[in-house]
């Protein structure tokens, strides 16, 4: 926890480490949910889904896919690896911490085009 003074009192925030061992705050944690949101929207309209047809296959609603895309929604280690069958890419390219081997390099630069 770290302690900081506001301008409407005292207030503490959370910091964890990230998956890389950087410290990061909620808003570091918010960010890097928003980034993969990105990417997952990327790599289902790579795979011709729309939010509906995404939602269908993974038997979830289509507000639960949009959310999950806009950084809203955290997700659980079932439903990332339920994901990455459906969208047929590794669990770590959905996080972020390995590249896609098809080469589609703007899946992973996601803030050039947010």
């Amino acid at each position: 926890f770290a302690y900081q003074e506001g301008g409407y009192g005292l207030y503490f925030t959370l910091q964890k480490k990230n998956l890389k061992g950087v410290t990061v705050d909620a808003e570091g944690f918010n960010q890097q949910r928003i980034e993969m949101g990105e990417r997952i929207r990327k790599l289902r309209k790579r795979c011709d889904f729309c939010q509906e047809s995404l939602a269908e296959a993974m038997d979830v609603s289509t507000m639960t896919i949009s959310r999950i895309e806009n950084g809203i929604t955290k997700m659980d280690v079932e439903f990332l690896m339920r994901l990455s069958r459906v969208l047929e890419v590794p669990a770590n390219v959905i996080l972020g911490l390995e590249d896609d081997k098809t080469g589609d390099s703007d899946i992973y630069d996601v803030r050039e085009n947010g």
